[in-house]
């Protein structure tokens, strides 16, 4: 018998929730993770230079800005069983943290942390926090009170993302300038996870049937069950990567495209250049780009185009989209 209260299958439903923008009393809620304006002096639904968290329940048609003003945000991540009550962000000035839906703020970290280029919640102990910097990989096990070093196998080397293993939230996998590294220790040990040939690796996907796809600079895209693709002169510095049904979408300084299973590669109409990361949820693609603010994509419909969604002008790191119940 399923245990409906243990902890991964609250995440399991929770996330289930992303397969529609509006179910009977849920929304989805867009994340932004602003770095800067490209504009000098330009505002972004306010007085402010534009930095830091940007949130949307409107999906995209209206933004408003959480907490800290011109802070450079890198990354966002909430607890799914708070329902967007505790969030961490990824900053410049370390890990700060909300527990109180983006009110106000704390920031978590002393001096060893700066530049927090990814930050994820095991979803299995909500407690366990990765970060993902310069210099390696930190680890929290009390919900951001305490951080010490998880890099071993590493050797600080420069890390970007970080994602968990959809079979099994033990193994988790980070992106690096040398490679695909994986841990099966819970971030105690590091080891090369090798694909293909040893690359500067940026961006990560993994879809229901565990294929993994790694994409990085100079156009490397590597798939885990298929053929890998380099093609520098079109797609340019590789930043963010999703699968959809087989699939394989990816964002670059370019421009977007998605590549079939018989790579065959048509690009996204009217995408932005500067693709740094892309959210999906029911059928919708949101991009973040460096510049150009966030753009929304329609999936089920190859025909469609990519539009402007907000923040114009804005350098935003990453974009995340998660459920949210009505109160």
């Amino acid at each position: 018998m399923i245990n409906k209260s243990s902890p991964v299958v609250a995440v399991i439903l929770a996330v289930c929730i992303l397969s529609s923008v509006a179910i009977a009393g849920r929304h989805i809620r867009l994340y932004a993770s602003v770095l800067a304006s490209d504009v000098p002096g330009a505002s972004m639904g306010g007085s402010s230079l534009g930095a830091g968290l940007w949130v949307s329940d409107d999906t995209a048609r209206t933004w408003r800005q959480l907490g800290w003003k011109h802070v450079k945000c890198y990354s966002v991540d909430v607890d799914l069983r708070s329902n967007g009550t505790i969030i961490y962000l990824g900053c410049g000035n370390g890990v700060m943290k909300s527990t109180d839906a983006g009110t106000t703020w704390k920031v978590m970290t002393d001096h060893r942390i700066a530049e927090v280029m990814d930050i994820r919640i095991d979803p299995a102990d909500v407690k366990r926090i990765y970060i993902a910097t310069p210099k390696g990989i930190w680890r929290s096990i009390d919900g951001g009170l305490k951080w010490s070093e998880a890099s071993e196998g590493l050797r600080e080397r420069y890390v970007s993302r970080l994602a968990f293993d959809a079979r099994n939230t033990g193994f988790i996998y980070a992106t690096t300038e040398a490679g695909l590294f994986r841990s099966t220790t819970q971030g105690d040990s590091w080891e090369y996870y090798q694909i293909a040939d040893q690359t500067s690796y940026r961006g990560f996907s993994m879809d229901p049937n565990i294929d993994i796809v790694v994409v990085g600079d100079s156009g490397v895209i590597h798939h885990e069950n298929r053929k890998s693709i380099r093609e520098p002169d079109i797609y340019g510095d590789i930043w963010a990567t999703d699968i959809f049904r087989r699939d394989v979408i990816i964002g670059s300084s370019k421009g977007g495209w998605i590549i079939d299973n018989d790579l065959n590669v048509e690009p996204i109409p009217s995408a932005p250049r500067n693709i740094h990361d892309m959210s999906e949820f029911s059928k919708i693609l949101m991009l973040a780009t460096l510049g150009e603010g966030v753009w929304r994509y329609t999936l089920s419909d190859y025909t469609a185009v990519a539009k402007p969604a907000g923040l114009e002008n804005a350098q935003v790191w990453t974009v995340r989209a998660y459920p949210i119940i009505d109160e």
